[in-house]
């Protein structure tokens, strides 16, 4: 067993019927005897698959009893008379149920017409039922922080991989919802989907709401010109409707007034954007005027991070540093006291190609069929530093430590959809801990 207080014998455990489920599904019962009518052994041919829907739990499932094979549904209950309290006697649905496994035989059950339902007890190591309990009982968000070391690296290396491109389609899901209502225009999908990574995560809703109200193909026309592109966006964001400000400021305003009545644009309200509990160097003001630079040495953004982009060209290009104004300002027209670039830091660009440009990369080579655009997407996650945060801290202190981003992402996913919704039963480490190890 693994380590930590055995407090299975404190009090009687009453397990789940999903735990029941994860000793079928992995056979890790010792035996299965019919309660009722024969005597004759059974066997698990095949356990089936798992219905996600109404009906059986288990469907297309195979089993020996004697020299006969039966093929069809398994139900699975903790006591045989949940089949009554669940209504599966009055059920169609429940007539092909080839055989009812539970924990406790307590009632004879039948099928809706009136066949009896072949029932058998499932027995199992009760040191399982320990192990899972330690899970679900521990108060931490991570239950298995005193385990998951011990974990062997066969099991723990896939599992992180596949937990990392997990948590990459998930991504992949939102911007597929970009793509489409932008009818499949693929740079203007990007431009969006990098101006929300630019809002991290205190602000990706109103960066993406200004690039929905500033389409790039608009900005297209003026990339040549800083100014022009600082004024559509810092206009389109709702900064440059006070009547007072410095000359930076008023060049601007100026030249949006004249762009907005051209195009006939509709600013956001400036109410959107959020400041506090912002370090001055994430204000959105910071980040706009970084955008705008991204947007002016990159006029073709689209083949820059996609069609040719490695780690080096990428960084390069979202390597942004604000015009020269912001060297001492964080907010329009109070300077700071002190003056220094703008520049977007390593760290933040590393963010923006994980959170970012890896999703959108997987997005292109799914939609494009084009399976070396996904090897180059995991490539770049392998080449870059892991995360700093406190998820990430928390796995390295229980002796987890992530050697590049692609394995930080997969702790994230890991805990945030896993740990925290104590789902050990379908977690490779859980289920290691579960069967125990010595």
């Amino acid at each position: 067993m693994f380590s930590g207080e055995n407090v299975f014998l404190k009090k009687p455990f009453v397990m789940n019927e999903k735990f029941l489920h994860f000793i079928w599904k992995n056979q890790l019962f010792d035996s299965l005897s019919f309660v009722d009518f024969s005597d004759d052994h059974v066997t698990v041919l095949d356990p089936g698959f798992p219905n996600e829907d109404e009906g059986p739990d288990f469907l297309n499932a195979r089993v020996k009893v004697g020299n006969v094979i039966w093929a069809g549904n398994v139900e699975i209950h903790r006591n045989a008379s949940d089949w009554d309290h669940h209504g599966h006697y009055a059920s169609q649905a429940y007539d092909n149920v080839i055989l009812h496994v539970v924990r406790h035989a307590d009632k004879m059950v039948y099928h809706s017409d009136g066949r009896k339902v072949p029932t058998a007890l499932m027995v199992y190591d009760e040191m399982l039922e320990a192990n899972y309990r330690l899970l679900l009982e521990t108060p931490a968000e991570m239950p298995c922080k005193h385990n998951i070391e011990k974990i062997e690296p066969v099991i723990l290396v896939p599992w992180l991989t596949r937990l990392a491109v997990e948590r990459i389609e998930h991504k992949m899901k939102y911007f597929l919802h970009l793509l489409e209502k932008n009818c499949f225009h693929w740079e203007e999908t990007l431009y969006q989907a990098l101006a929300r990574g630019f809002g991290m995560n205190v602000n990706a809703l109103p960066f993406e709401w200004l690039a929905q109200r500033l389409p790039f193909t608009l900005l297209a026309h003026y990339r040549h010109n800083k100014n022009q592109l600082e004024a559509l966006l810092f206009g389109q964001a709702g900064m440059l409707t006070d009547d007072e400000g410095d000359e930076y400021y008023q060049m601007l305003k100026r030249e949006y007034e004249f762009l907005r009545h051209k195009h006939h644009l509709v600013p956001l309200q400036k109410h959107v954007w959020k400041f506090m509990r912002t370090r001055p160097g994430n204000f959105p003001t910071v980040r706009i005027a970084q955008l705008a630079d991204v947007i002016y040495r990159n006029p073709f953004l689209f083949s820059s991070l996609v069609e040719e982009g490695n780690r080096e060209r990428m960084c390069a290009v979202l390597a942004a540093t604000a015009s020269s104004y912001w060297d001492s300002h964080y907010v329009f027209s109070m300077p700071s006291r002190q003056k220094q670039p703008k520049i977007f830091s390593v760290s933040s660009v590393h963010n923006v190609i994980v959170n970012v440009v890896v999703p959108f990369l997987f997005l292109y080579a799914h939609q494009k069929d084009l399976p070396s655009i996904k090897e180059k997407a995991i490539a770049l996650l392998e080449d870059i530093p892991p995360e700093k945060n406190k998820i990430v801290k928390k796995f390295t202190e229980a002796g987890v430590v992530p050697a590049n981003a692609m394995e930080s992402q997969a702790l994230i996913e890991l805990n945030k959809k896993y740990c925290a919704l104590k789902r050990c039963l379908d977690c490779s480490i859980g289920t290691r801990i579960i069967v125990g190890c010595e």
